[in-house]
């Protein structure tokens, strides 16, 4: 079954160019499905325009390399700046428990940093790639329903997806709109790899802040269908003010772009949950406290990705 949304109508056309005295972090993680591994290559830029306009500088940038076998388990793991390591990562699955069992081994590298955020995505990251199978029908007849079930808005009981599932023993394929571009350059901030084969996915993101502490901040992830037109599968941005003194959010503020099923814009809701919170403790909370059904699990990751606003306005 083809599946179609009303919400996969309306990705965001362009970015806005990097404006005075903003600071932004671009974020793109290239993931490649090849026949039992998979490739993701990763690649973080934060950047600073002059107050006047005139330049635009690289603060700090990092990138990362990773192979996974059969079953999501680290074959490789290579860091740019490289970091040393309490105790290899190698072996372990990229799935639950990850991120925390990488905090521990990559002690040396700091939150809120280019790498940190890369490191921090790799989950998601692997668990999206399931999706290029999907597409490119090489992923079986794995029925994930009895693990997944109410675990966000888009896998509720009663939601298209589950009913499809239970109907059919197979996952429904969402389809996408083609992507429209986000430009690429130092305007933008955008520096990517090139992938584009059939199954082949992209992770993009961007958080940007402007001088009086206004926050937009955006993702999308998209993948390569059998013609190798790039697709979206999930897009949200958010809007969202910072108080650099006090270290706290407000107006947390998210926008459903184009997602794959009809309950999963009702996640939407629950970023207002936010407005208040500390900054450094969302990583925390979201993990406590943004689960089931009034959530989603990848607007949770972009609501993650506030919790390095401390480290950016620093660099304005």
């Amino acid at each position: 079954m083809d599946a179609t949304s009303p919400w996969t109508n309306t990705p965001q056309r362009g970015i806005t160019p990097l404006l005075a005295g903003h600071v932004r972090r671009t974020t793109c993680i290239d993931i490649v499905n090849s026949d039992d591994r998979l490739f993701l290559r990763g690649v973080c830029v934060d950047r600073r325009r002059s107050q006047d306009g005139a330049s635009v500088v690289v603060v700090s940038s990092a990138r990362l390399t990773a192979e996974l076998a059969a079953g999501h388990r680290l074959t490789s793991l290579e860091l740019d700046p490289p970091a040393s390591m309490n105790e290899p990562l190698t072996g372990l699955t990229v799935g639950a428990g990850f991120r925390r069992r990488a905090r521990s081994s990559l002690a040396c590298v700091e939150p809120g940093t280019p790498l940190f955020a890369l490191i921090d995505d790799l989950p998601v990251a692997t668990l999206i790639s399931g999706y290029g199978k999907l597409y490119n029908n090489s992923l079986g007849s794995t029925n994930p329903s009895l693990a997944m079930v109410d675990v966000c808005s888009g896998w509720r009981n009663e939601g298209l997806m589950m009913t499809e599932i239970r109907a059919t023993g197979r996952m429904p394929v969402p389809v996408g709109p083609e992507a429209p571009r986000w430009d690429d350059g130092p305007q933008s901030g955008w520096e990517r790899e090139t992938v584009g084969r059939p199954g082949d996915m992209r992770r993009a993101r961007l958080i940007d802040v402007a001088p009086d502490g206004s926050v937009f901040a955006t993702f999308r992830d998209t993948h390569f269908d059998n013609d190798a037109v790039e697709r979206v599968l999930h897009e949200y941005s958010l809007r969202a003010t910072f108080d650099g003194a006090s270290g706290l959010l407000d107006h947390v503020i998210a926008t459903p772009e184009s997602l794959p099923w009809d309950e999963c814009p009702h996640a939407a809701a629950s970023a207002l949950r936010l407005s208040g919170t500390p900054a450094h403790d969302l990583r925390e909370r979201i993990a406590v406290d943004f689960r089931g059904t009034t959530t989603c699990t990848h607007l949770n990751d972009l609501l993650r990705t506030l919790a390095d606003l401390p480290t950016l306005s620093t660099a304005q």
